[in-house]
């Protein structure tokens, strides 16, 4: 765990500086490239408005970003509300301006203030989580503390916090920091809940079986031997796989081939089933093991750069040697060119996009930002070009109509003659009602110039998520993670290569084994007293069903003294007592104990999972948790509905069980 934990990145520092409002000396932009119009390689053919008519990014970003922060950071101790106000404002506006999606230092930071103000000022608190998710949309962290504020403002009025809790799941299912963290723990409380579960399914059964097990074990001592001594022999070999080394699967199986002529149909069946999947956990584990690879790794980098805006030190060098690489992959080079265009340096942004192109030239995304760069540096047709040729059909389509609709509705506006200019705005109605056929919530926003900075005027596309997650490492820790959790559950000397297989030949040679059930007869218990029905104890026993005793009794009823009757139905009347007595305190006691014991096992094993995963997902060992990058999901969010969820399906299933049981016996 501690392996897979080292990886995990982390913004400590990053929100501990932006909380105070001040940054450690040294940090600086990561552009340092002459404006947009002085790298223009040549101008523009056409009379056309310049590209200078659309605003650029601002000069110096990330220090821009910085130098609000800071202000508002000092309206904050002289407590002007009005300028933190703007000051907030102007941090929204300028993460527009950048086209970053996300703030996460800072929106983290955010969510720092709004915790600390949570007794202080509950609506202040609740204002600046909200805040931290307009500047931070996709971070969960900003979601989950906005759920927290409203409820501790507002218990009472459950559709705030509710509303932002199902927000906040949504992006966590989305946000692949914190989805591959909680993968690998879901993965993680369901194998250890399963196991849990089918140890205590195993023991359900072998409890039913244990008498006639040792009933049948005392006949192949020597004779005169008592169930005691049986008993004690079983609990002496029980250990012994465990002593050569085997592990606690070789237990399970033992228990399993022990009680398998014994268990019903259904039982055995369930038998099956537990086997094989206990024989999978550590593969469960190590496919979990296998998402938590993104943490730590070139897809984090190229993931903040894609979906982030200033992350701190850390993440401007691992983005610094990804640009250092000679041969660097399609997701970095257009990784590095969407963010240097983004910033204002559309030379050096057209150059690394040109770099992606040539390794998937038809790609959407690299023709709509290569389109971008291109009207940025002045070169109007290689723009209208390459959106051009993503506006053809498929992925893309929707921001390149959306694009060319802008573009040549601005060249109408120019230096053009009467007849350019009617062409150009002809074109961009024509693209505009294209656009309006696929997409017409996009198509609306075409009339919504809230603002003339290039990053908001035209559309641009990320990187998708699944091919950021091309650049996921190989990792080594999850390959340990399988190895150790085998071990500790096969032992060392089966070897690895047989881990899997274990289940399913243990599983085979004991259905082939079943088919001699009925020429062994192993003994099976009386429904009347509970005694063993045993061929070799009583000849009267023809099969299953009655002892000896109450074949005589009850079957011969002239043959047998009326005290000894008596006798035996008082026997059988505390036997029945003893039976319901029992019925009832494993089932109060185990959760869906009551199915297994009348017969209905897959049913009984399914209440005890869900409520074994429920309970170990809230006690489960805080240590042991794989933590995100940053913030967490707060405890009374899931253990709360756990625990009500958990305690209703366990009273829920011991109700009908002790019904099933009172028909029954009816």
């Amino acid at each position: 765990m501690t392996i897979l934990q080292k990886s995990r990145p982390s913004l400590a520092l990053a929100i501990a500086a932006l909380s105070l409002g001040s940054f450690a000396p040294g940090l600086s932009s990561a552009r340092a490239e002459a404006p947009a119009a002085e790298v223009a390689a040549e101008p523009p053919k056409e009379e056309v408005p310049a590209p200078g008519t659309l605003l650029p990014p601002p000069a110096q970003g990330e220090e821009a970003l910085r130098g609000v922060w800071e202000e508002r950071a000092r309206a904050i101790e002289m407590h002007q509300s009005r300028a933190i106000i703007e000051a907030e404002e102007r941090l929204l506006a300028l993460r527009q301006d950048l086209g970053f999606e996300n703030l996460f230092a800072y929106a983290s930071a955010l969510c720092v203030e709004s915790v600390r103000l949570f007794r202080v000022d509950p609506a202040e608190a609740v204002r600046r989580a909200g805040l931290a998710t307009r500047v931070a949309p996709d971070l969960p962290h900003a979601h989950w503390t906005l759920a927290r504020a409203t409820w501790n403002e507002d218990f009472v009025h459950l559709d705030r916090p509710f509303k932002a809790a199902w927000a906040a799941i949504k992006v966590t299912a989305a946000e692949p920091r914190w989805s591959s963290v909680a993968l690998f723990n879901l993965v993680l409380v369901s194998s250890v809940a399963l196991g849990i579960a089918a140890s205590l399914l195993l023991l359900l059964i072998a409890a039913g079986v244990a008498r006639n097990v040792l009933h049948d074990v005392t006949h192949r001592m020597p004779r005169r031997s008592w169930l005691w001594q049986s008993a004690l022999l079983l609990a002496l070999l029980l250990p012994m796989p465990l002593l050569f080394g085997m592990g606690p699967f070789s237990l399970f199986a033992f228990v399993t081939v022990a009680i398998w002529y014994y268990a019903r149909r259904s039982e055995r069946v369930l038998l099956a089933v537990l086997l094989l999947f206990v024989s999978a956990l550590p593969y469960f584990v190590w496919l979990g093991a296998k998402g938590t690879n993104f943490a730590g790794s070139d897809a984090e980098t190229v993931y903040l750069a894609e979906r982030g805006g200033y992350e701190g030190q850390a993440q401007r060098e691992a983005l610094s040697r990804l640009r250092d690489r000679p041969d660097p992959p399609f997701e970095v080079a257009f990784a590095i060119g969407r963010r240097a265009r983004r910033l204002g340096n559309a030379s050096e942004g057209a150059r690394w996009l040109r770099l992606a192109a040539e390794s998937r030239p038809r790609s959407p995304a690299v023709l709509i930002e290569l389109g971008h760069a291109l009207f940025m540096l002045g070169d109007l047709e290689g723009a209208n070009d390459a959106w051009s040729r993503v506006a053809e059909g498929g992925e893309g389509k929707a921001q390149a109509l959306f694009n060319l609709s802008r573009f040549h509705t601005l060249r109408s506006k120019g230096q053009l003659s009467v007849e350019e200019a009617s062409a150009a705005r002809t074109k961009g109605s024509d693209f505009a009602r294209a656009l309006s056929a696929i997409d017409p919530a996009l198509a609306l926003e075409l009339d919504r110039t809230e603002s003339l900075a290039t990053n908001r005027f035209f559309r641009a596309m990320p990187l998708g998520l699944e091919e950021v997650r091309n650049l996921t490492r190989d990792d080594e820790a999850a390959r340990e993670l399988l190895r150790w959790s085998g071990r500790a559950l096969f032992g060392s000397l089966i070897p690895m290569g047989l881990w899997p297989f274990q289940g399913f030949a243990l599983v085979a040679l004991l259905l082939l084994c079943g088919l001699m059930v009925f020429r062994s007869m192993p003994s099976s218990s009386c429904t009347k007293c509970g005694r063993a029905v045993c061929v070799r104890c009583d000849e009267e026993v023809t099969g299953a069903g009655l002892c000896g005793q109450c074949i005589h009794v009850f079957l011969r009823p002239n043959k047998v003294d009326p005290s000894v009757r008596g006798k035996k139905e008082g026997q059988i009347r505390r036997y029945q007592a003893w039976r319901d007595t029992r019925f009832t305190v494993v089932s109060l006691l185990i959760p869906g104990s009551g199915q297994v014991l009348l017969g209905r096992p897959f049913s009984g094993a399914v209440r005890l999972l869900v409520v074994t995963l429920l309970l170990v997902g809230v006690f489960f060992p805080e240590r042991l948790w794989l933590r995100p990058p940053v913030g967490e999901i707060p405890l009374p969010v899931y253990a709360i509905p756990a625990l009500l969820l958990a305690l209703s399906v366990h009273l829920l299933s011991a109700r009908s069980a002790r019904s099933e049981l009172k028909q029954t016996i009816r």
